[in-house]
């Protein structure tokens, strides 16, 4: 190898080198706030699940083991929770609610068993810093739209669930309230109260949509029809109180409006959006210049008098006329959520074709609009349309944030340590990179190094024994060695790095180009590609 041969290299290895470090840099910073679909991902044993900092780690009321971390996205873009369990286990997992550093997770598997988990992020400015744990809760059954979750504080928590009911006696509403405190559950039938008299004006059909926590003292139930009912789920005798959402006359779809918090949580924002009339007025029409035609309205919820408050109107005209909008099809916004922290930010559901080719084929795409500039901030398209089917059950959460304040000495403890690996050993071999596995490899027949570079890389960390194993490869473009860099050393198992190793030289480029292939084909979301194998 000539001088300049060994520079260029050298020079290549610092270059990937930085671009490694400020990748995971950038790895470590997670957003403020995200939105979690409610199906969950099922990742395979052995594979890197969204990100060693998120992963916890429990056993099922069976016994089985299983490990849950989250895939996280900056909204627009939706994460998901990923659920791991061993080979031949097969299970349906989906968010049922979530509230400030916690998740709760419903898990049945194919043994009619269903368990429900806390997932619960660590907080490195708790008193006791601690990882990412698991609480299994006790067997129950919940329905999915009508559960709540409640944090407070750094221990204290409530899961709520809430069925509407008529007494026949007083010819009122009566809810039913069951509530997961202190380990054990209970029921109380609290009446619905109202502001013109006690069951006065209640709807006569009552559907749960969704519950969104309002602060650390309050639950909301939302039936995106009629209005909202809160209860403090932390008293002794939690009541219900009722407050019926803004009139619409020309309401058609739930799909058209939602009610969120933002301002941190503790403020409530409904929103809806409107079909428009060519000539402005709010009706539907059949004229073909207004046919997706809409306009946005927004309200705030005073908390002293429970009445709303209109803020913010937005029509489609403006955002049709954005130089940024021009690709996205003029059709009527769905789904929409307002962001955790920016009350005038909501992100958006638009599905359709693209402007520019009307034989693309049904897209979607999930926008940010700010309400107050009428600008729009941002836009994620989803590679495949089924990677949006749940954004309509989407989930606000701050969990991600509590990711951020984790200090990068804080370890795992010995339990969470011994009990992560048990995982893979249900199932097959054990999967850790360990550097005898990295020494055999590399003293393969196939390998043309000598026996001191080996040692040499043997030595080494198994972070640099893949960057020298990825530059031996001829012809390998940089661009694709850094993304082969990524996906070898965030695959935790080592088995990728290994079934490199054994092939045979001329061999490796092929593998890596369809490990790389393979990674961003991945259509659950971009923040995964490389970590998951499904």
């Amino acid at each position: 190898m000539t001088k300049g041969s060994r520079s260029s290299r050298r020079a290549r290895a610092n270059q990937l080198d930085a671009a490694a470090a400020a990748a995971a840099a950038a790895a470590t910073t997670y957003p403020p706030w995200v939105l979690l679909h409610r199906s969950c991902t099922a990742v395979a044993p052995g594979s890197s699940i969204a990100g060693r900092n998120t992963q916890a780690a429990g056993h099922t009321t069976t016994g089985l083991p299983i490990a849950v971390s989250i895939c996280v996205a900056p909204p627009p873009e939706g994460s998901r929770v990923c659920v791991q369990h061993p080979d031949g286990v097969q299970s349906t997992c989906v968010v049922v609610a979530a509230h400030g550093d916690s998740v709760l997770i419903k898990v049945s598997s194919l043994d009619r068993v269903t368990d429900h988990f806390i997932y619960n992020a660590f907080d490195a400015a708790a008193v006791t810093p601690r990882p990412p744990a698991l609480l299994l809760l006790p067997v129950c059954y919940l329905d999915l739209n009508g559960t709540g979750l409640l944090r407070r504080g750094e221990d204290e928590f409530v899961v709520a669930e809430l069925r509407i009911g008529y007494d026949n006696t007083t010819r009122m509403a009566a809810g039913e309230l069951r509530l997961l405190r202190s380990g054990e559950w209970r029921a109380t039938r609290p009446r619905v109260s109202h502001d013109g008299g006690e069951g006065k004006d209640f709807p006569s059909t009552w559907h749960n949509d969704t519950v969104i926590p309002v602060g650390d003292e309050l639950l909301c139930w939302a039936d995106m029809r009629h209005g909202l009912i809160f209860s403090k789920v932390f008293d002794e005798s939690p009541g219900l109180r009722y407050v019926p959402l803004p009139k619409d006359p020309n309401f058609g779809q739930t799909v058209f409006r939602n009610v969120c918090v933002t301002a941190g949580g503790g403020t409530v924002k409904f929103v809806n959006i409107f079909p428009r009339c060519c000539c402005g007025g709010p009706s539907r029409s059949n004229c073909r210049l207004s046919e997706h035609a809409y306009t946005v309205h927004t309200w705030t919820l005073n908390m002293d008098d429970m009445t709303w408050v209109m803020d913010g109107i937005l029509d489609s005209a403006y955002l049709w006329a954005l130089d940024s909008y021009k690709d996205l099809p003029r059709v009527k916004l769905e789904y929409p959520v307002v962001s955790f922290d920016e009350p005038d930010v909501i992100c958006f559901l638009v599905r359709g074709c693209n402007n520019h080719d009307k034989n693309s084929g049904s897209t979607v795409w999930t926008i940010a609009v700010d309400m107050r500039s009428k600008t729009l901030q941002s836009v994620f398209r989803y590679p495949n349309v089924l990677g949006s089917k749940s954004w309509q059950n989407i989930r606000p959460s701050r969990v991600s944030d509590y990711f951020n304040s984790k200090p990068s000495s804080l370890k795992p403890d010995s339990t969470q340590e011994q009990t992560v690996p048990s995982l893979a050993n249900k199932s097959h071999a054990e999967i850790e990179l360990q550097a005898n596995d990295i020494r055999k490899s590399l003293q393969s027949p196939v390998e043309s190094a000598g026996a001191p570079m080996q040692a040499s890389k043997a030595a080494a960390s198994p972070e640099a024994t893949i960057l020298t194993a990825l530059e031996e490869i001829p012809g390998l473009d940089p661009d694709d060695m850094l993304k082969a860099y990524r996906i070898l050393s965030y695959d935790d198992s080592g088995r990728r790095f290994r079934s490199l190793m054994r092939l045979p030289m001329s061999l490796r480029k092929d593998f890596v180009l369809l490990e790389i292939k393979g990674s961003e084909a991945c259509f659950i979301c971009s923040a995964c590609s490389a970590d998951q194998q499904l």
